[in-house]
């Protein structure tokens, strides 16, 4: 568990290009860890439901870009400013339409969709891919935990492998 921190740590030692499942040349770029008071702040932002994965995260690299090709491919996972910034937007965006469960966490860049964690009372969470075209109700889950994700952009280098079968999309 955790062992993607060992990873992305690998990766930017390195300091070479990472190339994607596509052969494009990509990079990592995280940054510093979050101050506690940030992840405080934010986590009360998010009524205390931000996952404790993504707060250990945050201790780690307050976001950061995974696989950034340019500025039209890669995963920004957001720093406890962004998703305070974005929850706040997204929230003035779907009006009635949002789903308040929902906590944004990832900006899938170039297509400007995201992800999210549909998070319960009981402090469980799915991650849900938004379609910025549909309602929050259409979204579908991808998957059931913050740890699995990470790990799976990393093994597959970069694809949004929730699109390619045999990969089971769920529907919230």
């Amino acid at each position: 568990m955790k062992s993607y921190i060992g990873e992305i740590e690998q990766i930017l030692k390195g300091g070479d290009d990472i190339l994607t499942y596509e052969n494009l040349p990509t990079s990592f770029i995280m940054n510093s860890p979050a101050l506690a008071e940030n992840i405080t702040k934010c986590d009360i932002f998010c009524e205390h439901r931000l996952p404790k994965e993504y707060k250990y995260f945050l201790e780690y690299y307050d976001g950061g870009t995974l696989f950034k090709y340019e500025d039209i491919g890669g995963y920004k996972f957001l720093s406890t400013k962004e998703i305070i910034e974005v929850n706040e937007l997204q929230i003035k965006t779907y009006e009635e339409y949002w789903d308040g469960s929902i906590i944004f966490f990832c900006e899938l860049l170039g297509n400007g969709e995201y992800l999210g964690f549909k998070t319960t009372e009981t402090s469980v969470y799915r991650i849900v891919h938004s379609m910025m075209a549909a309602k929050p109700e259409e979204w579908s889950v991808i998957e059931d935990s913050f740890d699995t994700l990470i790990e799976m952009i990393i093994k597959e280098k970069g694809k949004e492998y929730w699109f390619f079968p045999p990969y089971d999309r769920r529907s919230v």
